[in-house]
């Protein structure tokens, strides 16, 4: 609550309202923010833009239109998406780039078909060391399992990349211990 003294303008009482709401969580938020439509009988809007950015690196909620049956959704950028998949190799920063563009991107990024051109914008804005032939990276991805060739130079994820990002990234630390290990050999007496 504002103080007599203190003037409680828009920004004041977001700030209120993300400190009470960040101690919740993402569950009771999304009722709270349904709560909140139905009781000032506002349509969520996804137009609607504020002066106030998401943190760096976190996931931001997207309600959907009114007269759309689809649940919430989160997304998260190209960066909080690489940070916890952790690639190592540009093959997996392909696969998770293309994961990204087809299961997190915004709609208006949102699509099925993965270029080099894609490869140059989203491992910059990821942070990923850009490889010397993005094209090559695309094929190489392919020739991996990971994407199907969907023609010249174009290529779309399938089930293989898909559960690699889904579900085997990252890898866990030991898988890279035991191959690095180097057998002894047999002293000699």
């Amino acid at each position: 609550m504002a103080d007599k003294g203190q003037q409680t303008t828009p920004s004041n009482a977001i700030k209120s309202i993300v400190d009470i709401l960040e101690a919740l969580e993402e569950s009771a938020r999304k009722k709270v923010f349904a709560s909140v439509y139905a009781y000032f009988q506002i349509t969520p809007d996804q137009s609607v833009h504020t002066n106030i950015p998401p943190k760096p690196g976190t996931e931001r909620i997207v309600a959907p239109m009114s007269g759309h049956s689809q649940p919430s959704t989160t997304q998260k950028d190209i960066r909080a998406l690489k940070d916890e998949k952790q690639p190592k190799t540009a093959i997996e920063m392909a696969t998770v780039m293309a994961y990204y563009l087809k299961e997190l991107a915004s709609d208006a990024e949102r699509k099925e078909i993965v270029t080099s051109q894609d490869v140059e914008k989203y491992f910059v804005q990821a942070g990923f060391k850009l490889p010397k032939h993005s094209g090559q990276t695309l094929l190489n991805a392919k020739n991996a399992g990971y994407f199907d060739s969907s023609g010249e130079g174009q290529f779309k994820l399938n089930a293989v990349g898909h559960n690699l990002v889904a579900h085997s990234l990252p890898k866990s630390t030991s898988e890279g211990k035991s191959k690095s290990r180097a057998k002894k050999k047999p002293s000699k007496r």
